[in-house]
C-alpha cells in the first residue's frame, strides 16, 4: 500500500519459469534478441488464488546489445543493453504489464579460470500501475552473479544472480535469486 506502515497481503509468494531465447549476432559487436518468458508454476496468497493463472506467457521482451569491450580481447567485457517490452502476457494475471515498457541497462563481467564474475545497473522506464493498492513505478534495478562452464566452450554453462529493483518514490524493492543453465548449442 502507499502507506509504509501497512503491510501488504501476499500476492504471489513464489514462482517457477523458464526464458525461451533465440539471439542473432548482427556485428561482432552487436547482437539482438528475443526472450519470452513463460511462467510454469506460482504459489499465490490465499486472497488472490481464484483471480490469478498459476501458469502463463509473460512480457516478451526485443533486446539489443553492444559489446563496448570484449572479454576475449580486453581485461573485462562491458556492454550496454536496451530492451523493449511488449505487452504479449496478461495483465489481470500479473505476467504482464498491460502497456509497452523499456530498460536500458550497462552490463561488465570479468573472467577468473573457469568462473566469471557478472555486474549490471539499469532502469526501467514503465508507466505508473496499481493492483491491490500496491504501486509500481519505474525502476532503478541492479544484480550481481556467477557463471562457470559445466561444459567446455560455452556448451553448457551454470550461472547464479541476485537481482534487485528499487523504486525510490515509495521506497520499496523487490529482489529475487536466479539459477539457470545456459547453452549455445542448438
Amino acid at each position: 500500500t502507499e502507506d509504509p506502515d501497512d503491510t501488504c497481503s501476499d500476492i504471489i509468494d513464489g514462482e517457477q519459469g523458464l526464458h525461451l531465447r533465440a539471439a542473432l549476432v548482427l556485428f561482432h559487436n552487436f547482437s539482438v534478441m528475443l526472450d519470452v518468458p513463460v511462467i510454469m508454476s506460482r504459489s499465490i496468497g490465499n486472497r488472490f488464488d481464484n483471480a490469478i493463472e498459476s501458469s502463463s506467457l509473460g512480457d516478451a521482451g526485443l533486446r539489443a546489445r553492444y559489446r563496448l569491450l570484449d572479454r576475449l580481447f580486453d581485461p573485462i567485457g562491458l556492454a550496454i543493453e536496451g530492451i523493449l517490452f511488449l505487452p504479449t502476457g496478461n495483465e489481470e494475471d500479473l505476467s504482464g504489464s498491460g502497456s509497452v515498457s523499456g530498460t536500458l541497462n550497462i552490463a561488465a563481467d570479468y573472467t577468473y579460470e573457469r568462473f566469471t564474475g557478472i555486474a549490471n545497473l539499469g532502469y526501467h522506464f514503465r508507466d505508473n500501475n496499481n493492483f491491490a493498492g500496491v504501486s509500481q513505478n519505474p525502476l532503478f534495478q541492479y544484480g550481481l552473479g556467477v557463471k562457470t562452464d559445466i561444459l567446455p566452450y560455452d556448451q553448457l554453462s551454470a550461472l547464479v544472480e541476485y537481482r534487485s529493483e528499487v523504486d525510490f518514490d515509495i521506497d520499496r524493492f523487490g529482489q529475487e535469486i536466479l539459477v539457470a543453465l545456459q547453452t549455445k548449442q542448438l
